[in-house]
């Protein structure tokens, strides 16, 4: 049985945007992404690394991947308000993937 679960994607203080899970693809959550306006700054380096995540260059996606994950991002259960460090998350437009 699947459970939806909500998070709040932050830096810091800043919220960048809200994710509404509603599939599981095991071991990928799939959610909805509606972002922020801060967002827009960080946009770029997700883009980047949808592309090279399709295009199967693993060595440039972990550089490109390294740079998101520099920013220290967190994802915030919304449930429980326990807050995620460790996880891997794509975002293409408003879908985004995580897996923690």
């Amino acid at each position: 049985m699947f459970l939806a679960m909500e998070f709040h994607l932050k830096q810091k203080d800043k919220l960048l945007g809200t994710l509404r899970s509603y599939d599981l693809d095991f071991p990928w959550l799939l959610c909805k992404f509606e972002f922020t306006e801060a967002f827009q700054q960080i946009k770029p380096l997700f883009d980047e690394e949808s592309k090279l995540l399709e295009s199967d260059d693993m060595e440039k996606w972990e550089v490109a991947y390294s740079k998101i994950d520099n920013l220290n991002l967190e994802l915030i259960n919304l449930e429980d308000e326990k807050s995620i460090s460790d996880f891997l998350l794509h975002i293409q437009d408003d879908e985004a993937w995580i897996r923690y």
